[in-house]
Parts: structure tokens; C-alpha cells; sequence
């Protein structure tokens, strides 16, 4: 292997570690970081329906997918596996809901407040008004630089058009190890291929 061989798995080692680093995207006028949404569907309870399955509709980025809770009761738990949520300064955690603004419970830590998201003044691209709600992690006792990666939604009897969660302020999770495995595999096969044509 030679000097410029290396050199470039080397780059693409340090490339695989950085990643996660990205785009921002915004969503009814809030910057959000790249994989700073709610990405995975924890728990359940209740009958939901909407234009998209249950698992889509929360765990995308799309405004336009929704879902909302048909039974007393219903709830959804949702969590951030890309990135914690951090109790930063001001607003943490945005919820986004659809159409006429409905309040939503949501839950942290055993402490559920419930939240009527205001019109963000832009709408969909299926033409449903886009209405948010800004979140404060310190309204739940959450000390300032904690980090939380999972949340519950109570979705009232023909409730809110939920849409997605998006994390304002976020701590990227750790690059797992394998990844960092696979690079000083990749490095230590390079000096030896380099060794051997020494």
C-alpha cells in the first residue's frame, strides 16, 4: 500500500467518526441539527389512526404524516437514539401537530404537563395549518445540562394530528465502537500491507 493509499483510509476513518455531523433542517421556522427528531417508537397504548402507520407518522420528519389517538387513554413513547435531548438554554424540545391545535400531555420523568401547540404561521404541503409547541425541559425539575432520551405523548380521544418531536438542543450519542473497531482494523491492515513492502 502506498503513502497516498493510506492516507486516504485514514481520511475515511476519520470521516465514519465524524458522521453524524450533517444538515440542518427547519420545520415551521425552528433549526433543527440532523437526527435531532424522535426516531423510534417505544411504546404504545390505544387505537390510533391517521395517513400513515403509526411507526411512520412518528418517527419520520415529514409534517404531512400524522396520527392521533381514537381511545381514551391512547399514548405513544418515543425516544432520540441519534442524539440525547440536553436541558439547555430556553426551548428544548418541539412538538409539531396539524390542523385545528389540540392539546397533547406530554410526559418526562413522571411529570406530565399538557401543551396546546400555537400556529407556526406556515402549513404543510397538504395545506393543514403546522402548529407547535416549544418545550422547556426545566418545567419538568430537569437540571440544566441533563440529558433525557425518552418521552411519553398522550394523545386525547380525537385529540391532536401529532407529527413529529424535534430536539432544539441535543447531545450527539457516542460513534459506537464498531465503528471505531472497523477503522483501527482498516489502519492496522495499512501498516502492514506497508511493512511488507518495505
Amino acid at each position: 500500500m502506498n503513502r497516498k493509499t493510506i492516507t486516504f483510509l485514514a481520511a475515511a476513518v476519520l470521516a465514519l467518526s465524524s458522521f453524524q455531523a450533517g444538515a440542518v433542517t427547519v420545520i415551521g421556522g425552528f433549526s433543527f441539527d440532523d437526527n435531532a427528531f424522535a426516531d423510534t417508537l417505544t411504546g404504545a397504548n390505544g387505537g390510533f389512526s391517521g395517513n400513515a402507520t403509526l411507526l411512520t407518522a412518528v418517527t419520520d420528519i415529514d409534517p404531512d404524516t400524522y396520527v392521533y389517538g381514537n381511545t381514551t387513554g391512547a399514548y405513544i413513547e418515543l425516544a432520540f437514539t441519534d442524539n440525547n435531548l440536553v436541558n439547555g438554554g430556553g426551548a428544548d424540545l418541539v412538538l409539531f401537530e396539524i390542523g385545528d391545535a389540540d392539546t397533547i400531555g406530554l410526559t418526562i420523568g413522571g411529570t406530565t404537563i399538557n401543551y396546546t401547540p400555537v400556529s407556526t404561521g406556515s402549513s404543510t404541503t397538504s395545506g393543514f395549518t403546522l402548529n407547535a409547541a416549544a418545550i422547556d425541559l426545566s418545567d419538568f425539575g430537569i437540571a440544566a445540562g441533563a440529558l433525557v432520551n425518552n418521552f411519553r405523548l398522550e394523545m386525547y380521544q380525537n385529540g391532536p394530528d401529532f407529527s413529529l418531536a424535534g430536539a432544539l438542543n441535543t447531545a450527539v450519542v457516542p460513534v459506537p465502537a464498531a465503528v471505531w473497531l472497523f477503522g483501527s482494523g482498516l489502519l492496522g491492515l495499512a501498516g502492514v500491507a506497508r511493512r511488507s513492502k518495505g
